[in-house]
Order: structure tokens, then C-alpha cells, then sequence
């Protein structure tokens, strides 16, 4: 059938493919894209749509190195997502980020509980926008769809998006029309801060991550509502913006009083800033929470929990949730062709211990 020469429309088009798979039997593998192509005599990208109408209307269903079948058979399929981490940092394996590693094993437990399977790549931005890319971001062969891990990086996009490969955005908005699963970080801001002003507290300070972070300009959002909403205004003194490395955490709060300002209470909105933090009050001769009240975000590293010093009030964020929801969002991709646009909230919840206590105005 030569569409070209006869001058048939895309619909007419559709409408001959939607026959053809309506006469098949569910579960049956269509003909690939190259061998449609030659039966139509049309190129990739008007096959390419025609296919995209017939997965949103349910027809056919594609896997990603497997083909494209008639919808409704139930056969099994082992799917493999890569979870995709751009370069660290010199000499920091994967374990330092103990965020990026529980995303990672709540993917392996959604996906090992559907018989999947997840594999890593780490991959280097500048040798992306190079060409030189690892192979399980670009081979259809060997992954069904990727998960991003806070990925800023449109080059990086652009290419799983030429080689039409499922994408899902975790910890970060989605951008392009990726789906996303992220913590809904100006509740949490606002979260830490009305358990310390139910407290007593009015001079909070904040200590947090680079304001073009996201998380981290969407968790000052969030301290900033909960002041308002308490009448309290936002002082310009109590707030710093720093890297999120422990050691930042002393710098921070000696830099606080530099410029002599008075808190009954720190907010961290990254817990890797606490124990720093807790040296510098310490050094000072001040108590945790009987001088100084200490809450923070994440929840995440089990030295702040207890040991030296007192266990640290903390919002848990359920990184793992979030891994589990990247992979029913990509099943859901790979299944649908389609439809998981926007964001998902991840669970959140205030951990009270011991560093948080009334506010100590003496």
C-alpha cells in the first residue's frame, strides 16, 4: 500500500493500522516499525505517531526491546529500569548519598516484587554533551525506561527522549513533560517550623542549601509561610544558605553570631548539617535542647539519632516510597505509552526526639 503515491491521509493511515490490530489476537507482536514502514511506504515518524494514537486508545502496548503487541494478553515480562545518577563528585561513592541509595533500594523492591529488575549507571554530564554516552541510557535492548535522579541536566533528556526511552524524574520536578515523584518540600519547610513555634520558639534560624536548589529554596518557602502565618516576619540575619557538607554546619551557625544574631532555635533543612551545628553550640557551652532547640530534615543518618549527642526532632521524607512509585510510574509508561504527566507527592512525617524543647528565653 503506497499512502505516498495515493495521497491517503495520517487518518486513513490510523484507521488501516487500527483494522489490521483489531483482526489480531491480544498478545500478538505487530510488525516492527521498519517493517511497517515498508508496508505503507511512509517514513519513521509517520509510523511513529500512528502508534502513539494506538497506545492512548488502548490497542497496543510497546516494551521497550521487546516490540509492540495487541493489548489484553496477560504474558509475563521482566523489564529492566536504569537508574540514572550524574557524576557525584571526585572519590564519593553512591554510599555517601544516603538519599540516593534508599530511592535505589525501594526501586529493587517494587521492581524485584514484579519480577524486574533495576540496574545503575553513573554517568559523566560533560562527556554526555560529548556523545559518549553509557550504553544503558541509549540501547532500547537492554532497558525498558530510567529513572533521573535530581537531573538538571536537559542534555541528558533530550537524548533518552531521541531514543524514546520511558523517563521518570525523582526529588526533582518533572521538566519536558517527565513525570516526577518528589517530597512536597514547602509543606515540610512549614512542618519544622510550626512544631518549634508550637514550642514557644519566634527566633528560628535556618540554615539550608543553595537557593537554586529546589528542595532547598522550596523548604525556605515553606519556613517562610509557617513565620507569616505565626505573625512572625522573616529575619534576614537568622538565615543561611550554604553547601550541605557537616562541617558547613559549624560554619554556619559561628557565621550566625558574627553578625551577632539571637536564635532559641536552629532549623536544618538537610540533616548532614546537624552535627556540625551541634559541635559549634557545643564549643560554646551551649545545651541541646535546654538553650538551643535543633530540628531538621531528611531523618536520614543514624548518628544523629542517638550516641553523643541528644537524637535529633527530624521530617522523615520516605525515600524509599519514592523509589517504589518511579517504577510503578514507569510500568505504567511502558504499559500505556502515555498519561504520567505531573508530580506525585512523597510521604512525609515529623520525628519529635529529644533536641527540640520549649523555647528558652533567658
Amino acid at each position: 500500500m503506497d499512502l505516498t503515491a495515493t495521497g491517503r491521509s495520517s487518518e486513513a493511515l490510523v484507521a488501516d493500522m487500527r483494522r489490521r490490530v483489531r483482526g489480531l489476537s491480544a498478545g500478538d507482536r505487530l510488525p516492527t516499525v521498519r517493517e511497517l514502514m515498508r508496508d505503507y511506504r511512509v517514513g519513521q515518524t509517520v509510523i511513529d505517531k500512528a502508534l502513539t494514537i494506538l497506545r492512548q486508545e488502548g490497542l497496543i502496548e510497546s516494551h521497550v526491546g521487546r516490540g509492540t503487541f495487541v493489548s489484553g494478553a496477560s504474558r509475563a515480562r521482566a523489564g529492566v529500569y536504569c537508574y540514572l545518577v550524574g557524576r557525584l563528585g571526585p572519590d564519593r561513592p553512591l554510599g555517601d548519598y544516603p538519599v540516593y541509595t534508599q530511592v535505589l533500594e525501594g526501586m529493587e523492591q517494587e521492581a524485584s516484587a514484579g519480577g524486574r529488575h533495576v540496574i545503575f549507571s553513573q554517568y559523566d554530564p560533560e562527556a554526555v554533551s560529548a556523545g559518549r554516552l553509557p550504553a544503558a541510557m541509549v540501547d532500547r535492548s537492554r532497558v525498558d525506561g530510567a529513572v533521573l535522579v535530581q537531573e538538571r541536566d536537559r542534555e541528558v533528556r533530550r537524548v533518552l527522549a531521541s531514543a524514546h526511552v520511558p523517563m521518570v524524574s525523582a526529588l526533582e520536578d518533572g521538566e519536558d513533560g517527565i513525570p516526577a515523584v518528589v517530597p512536597d518540600d514547602v509543606a515540610i519547610g512549614r512542618m519544622v517550623v510550626e512544631h518549634l513555634v508550637g514550642l514557644g520558639h519566634r527566633r528560628i534560624a535556618c540554615i539550608g542549601g543553595p537557593l537554586e536548589w529546589t528542595w532547598s529554596r522550596r523548604r525556605f518557602e515553606g519556613y517562610c509561610q509557617a513565620l507569616g502565618a505565626a505573625g512572625i516576619a522573616v529575619a534576614p540575619e537568622l538565615v543561611v544558605h550554604t553547601g550541605v557538607i557537616d562541617y558547613r554546619g559549624r560554619e554556619a551557625v559561628e557565621g550566625l553570631w558574627s553578625r551577632g544574631a539571637a536564635f532559641t532555635a536552629v532549623i536544618v533543612m538537610a540533616d548532614a548539617l546537624a552535627p556540625g551545628v551541634m559541635a559549634a553550640l557545643s564549643e560554646r557551652g551551649l545545651r541541646v535542647p535546654d538553650d538551643v532547640s535543633l530540628a531538621a530534615v531528611n531523618d536520614l543518618l543514624p548518628a544523629y539519632r542517638a550516641g553523643a549527642f541528644p537524637a535529633v526532632t527530624s521530617v522523615r521524607i520516605d525515600f524509599r516510597e519514592i523509589g517504589r512509585e518511579c517504577v510503578r510510574r514507569l510500568d505504567r509508561l511502558c504499559r500505556n505509552g502515555g498519561g504520567e504527566g505531573g508530580d506525585v507527592w512523597a510521604p512525609s512525617e515529623l520525628v519529635v526526639r529529644e533536641s527540640t524543647g520549649k523555647a528558652n528565653e533567658g
